[in-house]
């Protein structure tokens, strides 16, 4: 068994000018090898790839040895798993990746160590206690300013390790660092990939999709979420199965690089959302934008790489989550000046996928057996957090609170809004969770415009008619939220 943690680096600073002062070395995204190795400070040197690269990513032939960044808590005493199903682990490898643009990623392997002797009778439940205590290790980041060791789970490194390839690949000082490189440098979502080999079949687990085995070269594979001590998480499970040791290699990678292309492309189109990069009109930057986009985008809608089908995948990723395509495009990042239309086109596709609702059942273990938590919901796109329906109703309240307080609309129109949210947190949990969200995000749209400086009418009608749309579907019980439309919608719209 190997348990592989990606962790996602979001780099938009070749999207500025001067790069953002970032190093021009290692010469990515094949950096030198040979006799003198370029190396990046913190993390290690450049080395080649021993099986060399994979023939879909011919791009990945070396990477960056990672060993400094990330160190583990005496890692040869500990034992992960069921007492009854223990894991010695050891660390496989700590490797750092960028393809010379936008997209990093650190990946650290844990394996068994062979000397504990051989794992026998493992079953899901006991693959998925392993898994969830790899998560909770005890690991520790150098951070250039820290004066002590902060210690925190393997799992929640992510922003750590960010801001450390931060740090190690620009050429400002470390006080310039906070405005500039850490306002373009920003994790994205981890993702844990585990591979079982011949022997270590353990089926599906429970709340988890399967893929067509015969879109897998032959391997078993199957997609879930998570629950850990240290947050929940994506997890993909490869059983070797009928496909060759190599078959199985190539599609541990193809699921790791699409994970980061897809993570990093959410975090690119967030920044220019908020203005943090093409700040102004800059014809060298746009084309160099254009040109990560155009890239992006088509290795995400590639429907096949070396025999995987790469459209499965996302497939029975959207499967596992329940998929419901968002109801306006009222949230997707607007075209720059400068875009190709054809680019651009591909862009919103994308971003439709990604911002489409989603309920995420997620698995969690404990010494009763394995569990699956139902009515949990999640926004993917750009960097979206898990959470229940009851947590999530009441983020949504406290977001209208907060726009509702920047707001000059008159006191009529504010107290008809807090009447709104109020009537969709009482049947929040009595709706279909998609639904719930649906409502929500409207609501939290609304408001948002509510406390613009010049409240735009159309984006009022766009959320309202969606609201009304939701709560005529879901019956008696959406009455209330019709009536709230019905005295609101002249308010803000006019009659």
């Amino acid at each position: 068994m190997i348990i592989v943690l990606q962790f996602p680096i979001s780099d938009a600073r070749p999207f500025c000018p001067d790069h953002g002062q970032r190093l021009d070395k290692p010469y990515w995204p094949s950096p030198v090898t040979a006799i003198h190795p370029q190396f990046v400070h913190f993390f290690g040197r450049a080395v080649a790839r021993r099986r060399g690269a994979d023939a879909a990513w011919s791009d990945e032939s070396a990477f960056c040895l990672a060993k400094r960044a990330l160190r583990f808590d005496n890692l040869g005493k500990q034992r992960v798993g069921a007492a009854h199903h223990p894991m010695v682990p050891r660390v496989a490898f700590r490797r750092l990746f960028c393809d010379g643009r936008a997209v990093a990623r650190v990946e650290i392997g844990i394996s068994e160590n062979p000397r504990a002797g051989r794992l026998k009778g493992l079953d899901s439940a006991s693959v998925l206690a392993i898994i969830s205590e790899v998560c909770a290790l005890s690991t520790w980041v150098p951070q250039p300013e820290a004066e002590q060791r902060e210690w925190k789970p393997l799992l929640r490194q992510g922003k750590n390790l960010t801001r450390l390839f931060a740090a190690a690949t620009t050429s400002l000082s470390l006080g310039a660092l906070h405005t500039s490189a850490q306002a373009l440098v920003l994790n994205g979502n981890p993702l844990l990939v585990v591979e079982l080999d011949a022997r270590e079949e353990i089926g599906t687990p429970p709340g988890f999709i399967r893929v067509g085995i015969k879109k897998t070269l032959g391997a078993q594979l199957s997609f879930g979420r998570l629950k850990t001590n240290a947050g929940i998480v994506g997890l993909w499970i490869l059983q070797r199965n009928k496909a060759t040791r190599d078959q199985v290699r190539s599609l541990r990678l193809c699921l790791l690089r699409l994970h980061a292309e897809q993570e990093v492309l959410d975090l690119v189109l967030h920044q220019l959302k908020s203005r943090h990069i093409l700040k102004q009109r800059d014809f060298d930057i746009e084309e160099e934008l254009n040109d990560y986009l155009n890239k992006a985008t088509r290795l995400i809608k590639r429907d096949d790489w070396s025999g995987i089908s790469q459209s499965a995948i996302l497939a029975a990723f959207d499967a596992a989550e329940q998929v419901t395509a968002v109801a306006s495009r009222i949230n997707l990042v607007e075209r720059f000046e400068g875009a190709r239309r054809q680019i651009w086109q591909k862009i919103e596709d994308y971003q439709i996928r990604r911002a489409a609702v989603r309920v995420v059942p997620v698995t969690y273990v404990e010494s009763g057996g394995t569990f699956v938590e139902k009515n949990v919901i999640t926004n993917v796109s750009g960097q979206g957090n898990i959470v229940n329906v009851a947590e999530y109703m009441a983020n949504i309240t406290n977001t209208v609170q907060m726009h509702l307080e920047q707001s000059s609309a008159p006191s009529e129109v504010q107290a008809l809004v807090k009447k709104l949210a109020q009537q969709i947190e009482e049947i929040a949990a009595k709706i279909d969770p998609q639904k719930t969200q649906q409502l929500g995000g409207d609501l939290a749209v609304l408001s948002k415009e509510m406390a613009m400086p010049q409240p735009r009418k159309r984006w009022y009608q766009t959320a309202l008619e969606s609201i009304k749309e939701v709560a005529t579907t879901i019956g008696e019980i959406g009455k209330p939220i019709l009536e709230t439309i019905k005295l609101l919608s002249p308010l803000l719209i006019g009659s």
